[in-house]
């Protein structure tokens, strides 16, 4: 076999191993496994396949060294393990569609919803209420986070009211449909029917935030800092909705047994929602200051 041009060394399979032998070293990875199906299966594409199985039998063994019997097949552990690889597969084979542009995150949904109405697996009951409403906060505080890393000030003094507006309008507007559509179509009451929309309502920044932070890269919108004024909006929209959640799962699962009226939940959703912005104002001045630019590691 002829030696290959310079630079073609990082396409074959061992071209640096020299203990190889030289047919192996030199023969390169996009050639197909089988001629008959020409270029649809190359060896690369067997490489990267055996890479993922790989990943995951080692990350389902660093677990089961750590959490113990948890992890074997059908505990606790395992099941919550196929789940996030379950989902992970999902939605990168949905992303992979062309023309369409779905985000992974969507194909993550599906895949609960396949998960949890087939009766595979059951998180809330195998993990706890306690575990799971965890698991939850982490994921909307990791979304939040990356939505908030795009937030300016800038836009914020420029768009005020049109970034009010995109925040809390189209989720308000959501969530009263959801609502409505649960009381005469579901024949919910009134306070389980306002605590869904708002459950739906949550859902919206998640597809809305990736698919935007994905555009962004692309480096659509940069010249009028689209995404971040959509992300901006989209923080807003979330700590909104996620107040009236709060009011409304407390209204909604009082019983009877609390001796507040209505109207001090929604003091308690709006001292909940200033909090949070105070917080997060304080924090993001600090980490304006500290560390601070000029500073070297």
């Amino acid at each position: 076999m002829n030696a290959l041009p310079d630079g073609e060394e990082e396409y074959t399979f061992c071209h640096r191993i020299t203990i190889c032998p030289e047919w192996l070293r030199n023969r390169s990875v996009s050639e197909p496994i089988i001629k008959y199906l020409g270029q649809r299966f190359t060896w690369a594409d067997l490489f990267e396949f055996a890479t993922n199985v790989g990943l995951v039998v080692m990350g389902w063994t660093v677990l089961y060294f750590l959490l113990g019997d948890t992890m074997l097949p059908t505990n606790d552990g395992f099941g919550l393990y196929v789940l996030a690889l379950f989902s992970h597969c999902l939605g990168t084979t949905l992303s992979m569609i062309p023309y369409v542009n779905i985000p992974p995150v969507f194909g993550m949904l599906i895949a609960g919803l396949i998960v949890r109405n087939s009766g595979l697996y059951n998180i809330q009951e195998d993990l706890g209420v306690a575990t799971t409403s965890k698991i939850r906060t982490f994921c909307l505080t990791f979304i939040m986070i990356r939505a908030g890393l795009q937030l300016s000030t800038t836009s914020l003094k420029t768009h005020r009211y049109f970034i009010l507006a995109l925040a809390l309008v189209p989720c308000t507007v959501e969530m009263l449909v959801v609502s409505l559509c649960c009381k005469y179509i579901l024949n919910y009451n009134w306070d389980l029917s306002f605590m869904t929309g708002a459950i739906l309502g949550c859902m919206s920044p998640v597809v809305t935030v990736n698919c935007v932070l994905a555009l962004a890269e692309r480096g659509y919108g940069e010249d009028r800092g689209l995404a971040s004024i959509l992300c901006t909006a989209a923080c807003i929209d979330d700590v909104h909705i996620v107040s009236v959640f709060v009011i409304c799962y407390s209204i909604a699962f009082a019983n009877g047994e609390s001796t507040l009226p209505h109207w001090s939940y929604v003091l308690i959703g709006l001292r909940d929602s200033i909090l949070g912005i105070v917080t997060g104002t304080v924090l993001g001045i600090c980490f304006i200051f500290f560390p601070h630019r000029s500073y070297v590691s």
